[in-house]
């Protein structure tokens, strides 16, 4: 669209034709559902089972207080059946092949936005589409003829009152009106939309986006009288309000005018009090409400960072699909010839693509590329070096100009030629290359995510980051307190209330003073001391009283401020009793608050049962919630103690060790009998910087690899890594070494039989833990039963019996 509002020069105009579909799912013919299928391939069997699901629907309906039916349709899709998004997908196949065959023909052409570009005809999204084509009389008829043969194929119906058509910036007034009066439908201007979004944006993006911050404002109304609590409000914010923006995120990079006030909006929400006349004070700045929960914040969204990270995906979306349409529309149109980390800006640019390059150093910050057989690599500019701080070669030996990384590797086996690297690079440069696994199947060179250990791009991975960033800069500490709080098995007011406590942000007489509220400081249970937070939790003589009364012998004595004897208190006290303590705190606060605002007087013995009657029926409710397990677990995973395997199988324990030095990893593979007697034990050591992750997958690998080569059946191997055995039961695919390394243990698993891989805690790893950590200056070695060292028989004897 931005194209088309650019483009004033040219003979002939283009033109965006929106469709709107009436009643598209309930006007679905199902023999044209039923053709498409049979065109495209599927069985018959297939088929025929949909049309069942399809034809089998019935409905009753009241009317005048009496239910008439079953009615049985004969054409249309259920909506809101899982299926039938699916099934209306393929229907427009059918629109989709249509368009093609009148291109091919020559009747339709697309629109091209720059040299190189792909041709662009239609673009659809569920019912709702566009096609493209020249702004011509002749190709406006033949639109027309296109949707005619559509509707009697299909049953469709073009909404001709919701349709629209746009013009490119060189097509004349006169050319406009007939074409319009052959469509039948109206222009569209510059405020048109698709899919909620604008399609064009002019100079003053607030106002055209304004309609987010409404959305927002609307939203937080209606929760108004709903006398949320501060963890309500909380849930609340971060579950509804904050996520109302992201769609439009994921395109456009919003003002920050448009975001302070949605966030503005979110804190006045956040402060109010219940009372419709009350704002609230703001004890805090939204700013410091955003720092993450571990450093003191209440870990709310920062829009801006949040609408970064969403475009940063689309920017790797770039780099690493730069084949898909949208990879190469902007390619050809931005960075030619160039990959999304070396484009620029260019001329006249759209919107979206400004939102976009907005996030290319983002992207740089965390892209690196993964060794597969090396062709594409270029040595000396890519960031294929295994090092956060610099992944480029530092080395700058002419020899290493315009080469690719494939050429620093054997060429009679895929292995990294040592003597090449280290006569090329320096010592830094030759240690990182050679630490590098590589793939055993020669893979493609992949781009890979840094900050996942997947190597995969996580929206939540880029937002992190940037909230480090800014947390370094303020030189933010964490605070295990936080930590301790935010983890209680106690009533998240309860939590909300401490934090608020131990953030100064408890609305105390003394507080309130300190915010200019003109009230005396008094203590209003007590009268003999200033209320401040620390007075009103422990220090006041009715505090002190239920401290007593609990019997667990918190510090009334303490001096400073109540952070710190929180603080304190947390180091001192174990889990069950910091509940105590925190439920204790919540119950004097609440008999305080009645004390002020209904006349109660306080009672200790009530506040002490309160405390402890919450927490016990809290608990109860806690316990009969489902606790899911860690995924991909099974019942056979999770041993504490070595067990030997069923008869006539082998058990290999593996696991490795990281050395910091000099710079080394090993890891040692353990293979026992059924009796408990090791048949045989390897181990090896490498020179490199590795993750423990990848030490412990490359000894799985190892153990695959071992065992197919001596021949062994019904094996079972063990890892003291949950990291490793998860990544090689599932099924998502992972570009990172550590994602090549289970590529090729997934490999070697099919080509063996009856091998399976469990998850066991370390105390049932014990020698293979003993011989990788005894490995450390050992290449490669062998162990035969009488090779091992006096240390490691006793952990072999002490598993076995």
């Amino acid at each position: 669209m931005h194209y088309l509002k650019r483009k004033s020069s040219g003979k002939e105009g283009v033109m965006a034709i929106k469709l709107d579909m009436s009643k598209a799912y309930d006007r679905v013919e199902w023999g044209f559902l039923q053709a498409v299928m049979e065109k495209m391939g599927f069985s018959e069997e297939w088929i025929q089972l949909i049309m069942c699901c399809v034809s089998s629907v019935s409905y009753n309906i009241l009317s005048g207080g009496k239910e008439l039916g079953p009615i049985v349709p004969k054409r249309g899709l259920r909506q809101g059946d899982p299926l039938s998004p699916y099934l209306f997908l393929l229907c427009a196949e059918g629109l989709s092949a249509l368009i093609s065959d009148f291109e091919r023909r020559g009747k339709l052409r697309g629109c091209k936005v720059a040299r190189g570009a792909p041709v662009i005809t239609h673009m659809f999204f569920a019912d709702d589409s566009y096609l493209y084509c020249r702004a011509t009389e002749e190709e406006a008829n033949n639109v027309m003829e296109l949707l005619q043969c559509f509707q009697l194929a299909s049953g469709q119906q073009v909404n001709l009152n919701k349709s629209s058509v746009f013009f490119s910036a060189n097509t004349g007034t006169d050319v406009r009106a007939r074409i319009c009066s052959i469509l039948r439908v109206q222009e569209a201007g510059d405020t048109s939309t698709y899919l909620g979004l604008p399609n064009i944006l002019g100079r003053n993006k607030n106002a055209l986006l304004g309609f987010l911050k409404d959305k927002m404002r609307k939203k937080i109304q209606s929760w108004e009288g709903k006398f949320l609590s501060k963890a309500g409000k909380e849930l609340m914010l971060k579950t509804v309000a904050q996520s109302l923006p992201s769609y439009a995120m994921n395109v456009f990079l919003l003002p920050l005018k448009t975001v302070n006030e949605m966030e503005q909006l979110m804190c006045k929400y956040w402060w109010k009090s219940s009372s419709q006349n009350n704002k609230g004070i703001h004890w805090k700045s939204w700013d410091k409400l955003k720092i993450h929960k571990s450093k003191g914040g209440m870990g709310f969204r920062d829009l801006h960072d949040f609408n970064l990270s969403l475009l940063s995906k689309q920017g790797w979306r770039l780099l690493c699909k730069p084949h898909s349409l949208v990879s190469r529309l902007f390619q050809a149109r931005y960075f030619a010839g160039k990959d999304f980390l070396r484009a620029e800006l260019g001329s006249n640019p759209s919107f979206v693509w400004r939102s976009i390059f907005e996030t290319v150093d983002m992207v740089r910050m965390g892209a690196r590329r993964r060794v597969g057989n090396g062709s594409t690599i270029r040595i000396l500019s890519d960031p294929w070096l295994p090092c956060d701080e610099n992944p480029r070669v530092s080395s700058n030996h002419p020899a290493l100009l315009d080469h690719n990384v494939d050429a620093l590797m054997e060429t009679d086996c895929f292995a990294w030629d040592v003597d090449l690297v280290r006569d090329l690079f320096n010592t830094r440069d030759a240690q990182l290359i050679l630490s590098i696994p590589l793939n055993s199947s020669r893979s493609d060179d992949v781009w890979f995510w840094s900050f996942e250990s997947s190597g995969n791009f996580s929206v939540k991975s880029m937002y992190r980051h940037l909230q480090q960033r800014k947390e370094d800069d303020l030189q933010l500490v964490r605070s295990d307190f936080w930590g301790k709080l935010w983890r209680l098995k106690v009533p998240p007011k309860v939590k909300d209330l401490l934090w608020r406590a131990a953030s100064n942000c408890l609305p105390t007489k003394s507080m309130l003073r300190y915010k200019r509220v003109n009230i005396d400081a008094l203590c209003p249970v007590c009268s003999a001391s200033n209320e401040t937070i620390l007075h009103r939790l422990v220090d006041c003589s009715f505090a002190r009283a239920c401290w007593v009364n609990t019997g667990i012998g918190v510090d009334l004595d303490y001096s400073g401020t109540f952070t710190g004897w929180i603080e304190a208190s947390f180091q001192s006290f174990d889990g069950d009793q910091r509940k105590i303590i925190a439920m204790t705190c919540w119950a004097i606060w609440k008999a305080r608050n009645d004390c002020v605002w209904k006349e109660k007087t306080a009672n200790v013995p009530a506040v002490t049962l309160l405390a402890s009657s919450m927490l016990e029926q809290w608990s109860k409710a806690q316990d009969k919630a489902h606790v899911p397990t860690a995924a991909f677990l099974s019942a056979a995973d999770g041993a504490l103690s070595w067990q030997k395997p069923a008869t006539g199988e082998v058990k290999i324990n593996t696991d490795a060790a990281l050395f910091s030095d000099p710079n080394r990893y090993s890891f040692a593979c353990v293979a026992r009998d059924d009796s408990g007697h090791v048949l045989e034990a390897i181990s090896s050591c490498k020179t490199g910087v590795v993750t423990p992750e990848l030490a412990e997958a490359m000894g799985v690998r190892e153990a695959l690899s071992w065992l197919k080569k001596k021949g062994w059946n019904r094996v079972t191997i063990e890892s003291d890594s949950l990291t490793v055995v998860q990544a090689l039961r599932s099924s998502l695919p992972m570009s990172s070494y550590f994602g090549g390394v289970i590529s090729d243990c997934k490999t070697l698993l099919e080509g063996v039989s009856d091998v399976s891989i469990l998850f066991v805690k370390r105390s049932a790893n014990g020698v293979a833990h003993a011989v990788a950590r005894a490995s450390s200056y050992v290449a490669d070695r062998v162990f035969r039963s009488n090779d091992f060292t006096p240390d490691i028989r006793d952990v072999i004897m002490k598993e076995v019996y």
